[in-house]
């Protein structure tokens, strides 16, 4: 395991006004490392503020525009790629947002040669599975190690905690306000599938140190958290560190998949979709353990993570 010596060459990162975004421009700034901040066009004029206050050239750009993607990447030395989500536009396929975006990308990269390229992918990414979302995130893995180029994915399970930005976890939100006002913890039957969160900050670690790490080269390491949990499990964890307590009833799952279906329908932003529900019946954690044999730190457990949750009365 190398010494972690941060870069000082300018680093592109894309998806950067999102969740993970945030936090690693914040930390590559904190290191010293120059920025080029990629946000969508029309992104918040609040979110690109917040970047450039820390130190960022912010730039809007359409992934999809390769002339103008050609045009941003010419002075870049390393890349972090982090466009993409759970939550697609309705206007949009998880294909385009997550294969898409990174086809164009590369193509561009491709003639520039930068050092290297660190893509934050997702637990269970696989052309084999039945999550159109887990599909498209392997052929964005499949377009980077095609491309011969540098890399390293991180996969990663679900991401808790906040350090830095306006942005917090979308499912920990979630989770979060039904602690607040719900007056049980609901469980879905048939919905037991276990995550493995990790923190934000030892996954912005992990990008960072990725970054400038001499030995890590083309590998794709699988990042989990060290507590295995259902989604459930997860909500009284919530409940815990805001000091609440309420107790489980479950709903059975034929309701669940009745009401997200017609919330998908009827609504241009549903709470939940199919393919959320769906996911969360299958397990989403680490299957070939490889992030010890190039990172020496210790991840830190769902509670630590959540500590920021805490009332102050209770804290």
């Amino acid at each position: 395991m190398s010494e972690h010596i941060p870069t000082t060459e300018l680093t592109l990162v894309t998806g950067a006004n999102g969740y993970i975004g945030q936090h690693v421009v914040k930390a590559l700034r904190d290191q010293g490392t120059p920025v080029k901040a990629a946000v969508r066009p029309g992104v918040s004029p609040k979110e690109a503020e917040l970047l450039k206050e820390w130190g960022a050239e912010v730039v809007e750009l359409d992934l999809l525009n390769h002339a103008q993607v050609q045009k941003e990447v010419e002075d870049v030395t390393y890349v972090v790629h982090l466009v993409g989500s759970i939550n697609k536009p309705q206007n949009e396929d998880f294909m385009t947002m997550h294969e898409g975006r990174t086809r164009s990308l590369i193509k561009a990269l491709q003639q520039t040669k930068p050092k290297k390229i660190i893509f934050v992918s997702a637990l269970g990414a696989s052309f084999r599975s039945d999550s159109q979302y887990q599909v498209s995130k392997w052929e964005a893995e499949e377009v980077i190690r095609k491309s011969f180029l540098p890399y390293v994915i991180l996969r990663s399970s679900l991401v808790i905690g906040h350090e830095a930005g306006t942005r917090d976890s979308k499912l920990i939100t979630k989770m979060s306000d039904t602690v607040d006002n719900s007056s049980f913890i609901p469980v879905i039957s048939r919905v037991d599938g276990k995550l493995q969160p990790v923190f934000i900050g030892d996954l912005t670690r992990l990008v960072c140190e990725s970054l400038s790490h001499e030995q890590l080269q083309r590998q794709t390491i699988e990042v989990g958290g060290p507590d295995q949990v259902t989604p459930f499990d997860l909500m009284e964890i919530i409940a815990e560190v805001k000091g609440i307590k309420k107790q489980r009833k479950v709903i059975p799952f034929f309701f669940v998949h009745l009401g997200v279906s017609l919330m998908e329908k009827f609504s241009s932003t549903p709470k939940m979709t199919l393919e959320q529900l769906n996911m969360m019946r299958f397990d989403n954690i680490v299957r070939f353990p490889n992030m010890e044999n190039y990172f020496d730190f210790k991840l830190k457990t769902i509670r630590e993570a959540l500590g920021y949750l805490k009332e102050p009365s209770k804290a």
